[in-house]
């Protein structure tokens, strides 16, 4: 019995520690921007290793207020980390990797619905220079 209650005590505190996707987001996250909202559903990122090499890392789209200019990269992905940013040190799975920009934008869209875009920047991809990859949240 006594492990029972350990057991159902220890399901209550983790429930009660638990943040449903769908829980509300209050009005005021909105206000300045919306930086605190954007902060509260900034994406984590996840960039993989192939062939044991330091794959494209995200960096700045602007220095000193110019745009960076691109990078072309082989077509054949052959030398496809190539003056990329420098990912930082490899520990193996789940290494922390250097800080990057993540540009966003907030939006009312009708009476209802608030979007935050988040954007991040490449100098180049496999194939083409001047990448950028998006992702968006969206309350209602």
């Amino acid at each position: 019995m006594m492990f029972l209650r350990a057991a159902l005590g220890s399901l209550l505190a983790l429930l009660a520690t638990m943040v449903i996707a769908n829980d509300p987001i209050p009005e005021s996250a909105f206000e300045n921007g919306g930086h605190e909202a954007a902060i509260a559903a900034a994406p984590m990122y996840h960039f993989g290793r192939s062939w044991d090499r330091a794959p494209c890392y995200p960096e700045a789209a602007e220095i000193d207020g110019s745009q960076v200019e691109g990078h072309h990269s082989d077509e054949c992905i052959g030398t496809q980390n190539e003056g990329c940013a420098d990912p930082g040190p490899w520990n193996g799975v789940n290494s922390p990797g250097n800080g990057f920009p993540v540009y966003y934008t907030v939006r009312k869209c009708g009476d209802n619905e608030w979007r935050v875009a988040y954007s991040i920047y490449f100098k180049e991809d496999s194939g083409h220079m001047n990448d950028w990859e998006n992702s968006i949240v969206i309350w209602n």
